[in-house]
């Protein structure tokens, strides 16, 4: 694997080793204080999911869980999942193997450091390397867990407990996806084959935020949408720092013990024909604490041929297609190009 080259990369190729500056680099001021005094951010309550109501033989407890799904994917497009079956133990090992991760040396974690997009092993910072004029307060380690599992080679704990973390997050995910196409008025599986999610590709990402010495400059992430079908969050029980976007509005996702954060991808709003959104969120920082979130996202095969589902599609009744096909190698790839924002979507938009 190559690292990168540029010095300026380099220099700032490990956030966590920054966190003594009295002030920030230039390159990672992103915000500005003054513009966005203005602001709003309001605390309101996004709508909590109880998973194993989905699991439930009681028919009529499924279908108005179903429902309350399909509303929070419509009106907000994220929820919060609680009672979702994974041992906290498993929550815990994964952040730990996480930690000890990030507490390699640096030259063990540039050994990951690749500039190919499609690296089954990538470690940087910021948002996209190739930006050197502007750096985002994260460090991060993605691996792509399925369909051909990856894993650092430290620490020698890493693999037995990602693996069976990501096939944990992988079975929630495929029962979200099927209530999510019940919710559409379409057969449970029919996401799950259009998409052909058997071989789906599945990353396993964790984003490091040290304390930020002048937090109200600088950014961990800035406003995006994934390019995932869905997205699924384990944040850490601290402060609230990652925010999403609910009706012009900025809202904080306060962390429930023991619960999950799912957040709906561009896909989603390809495959579901607009009926559901994909959400734009970003996360602030603090001076105080580190904060770690771990997320799985899952997508369709590279080569897949990503279009809104044919069943949601009726010219007869003012419903066309509002996106052309693509796979999702060039979707992602275009992403990558496009990252801030939901630039994307408009650009596959008819």
């Amino acid at each position: 694997m190559a690292t990168s080259c540029n010095p300026l990369i380099r220099k700032y190729s490990n956030v966590k080793e920054l966190t003594d500056l009295a002030s920030l680099p230039s390159l990672f001021i992103t915000r500005n204080p003054t513009a966005e005094a203005a602001e709003i951010i309001i605390r309101k309550e996004i709508p909590v999911i109880d998973f194993s109501f989905l699991m439930s033989q009681n028919s009529g407890q499924r279908s108005r869980t179903v429902g309350d799904i399909g509303k929070a994917c419509k009106d907000w497009g994220c929820f919060t999942i609680i009672n979702h079956g994974m041992v906290e133990n498993l929550q815990t090992a994964m952040k730990d193997a996480f930690d000890e991760f990030f507490d390699l040396t640096i030259e063990e974690k540039q050994h990951y450091m690749a500039q190919e997009l499609f690296e089954p092993i990538r470690y940087g910072t910021s948002f996209n390397e190739a930006a050197v004029d502007v750096r985002y307060w994260r460090d991060y380690l993605r691996i792509i867990a399925h369909p051909v599992f990856s894993y650092p080679a430290k620490p020698l704990n890493f693999r037995k407990i990602s693996e069976e973390y990501t096939r944990n997050m992988r079975e929630i995910s495929i029962e979200l996806l099927r209530a999510i196409s019940e919710s559409l008025g379409l057969p449970e599986a029919t996401m799950e084959e259009a998409l052909q999610l058997k071989s789906c590709i599945q990353l396993l990402i964790s984003n490091l935020y040290p304390p930020c010495p002048q937090p109200e400059l600088a950014l961990g992430l800035p406003p995006h949408s994934d390019s995932s079908i869905l997205t699924i969050v384990m944040q850490s029980n601290t402060k609230a720092c990652l925010q999403v976007q609910h009706g012009g509005k900025w809202v904080p996702v306060e962390a429930i013990p023991n619960s999950f954060f799912v957040i709906l991808g561009d896909i989603m709003e390809i495959a579901s024909n607009g009926t559901y959104n994909s959400l734009l969120h970003r996360v602030v920082l603090n001076n105080e604490s580190t904060r770690m979130s771990i997320v799985s996202t899952i997508g369709p095969p590279l080569e897949a041929l990503v279009s809104p589902l044919p069943q949601l599609v009726d010219s007869i009744r003012n419903r066309p297609a509002l996106f052309r096909e693509t796979t999702y190698k060039e979707y992602v790839q275009l992403q990558k190009q496009n990252q801030e924002e939901k630039s994307v979507l408009s650009l596959i938009k008819l």
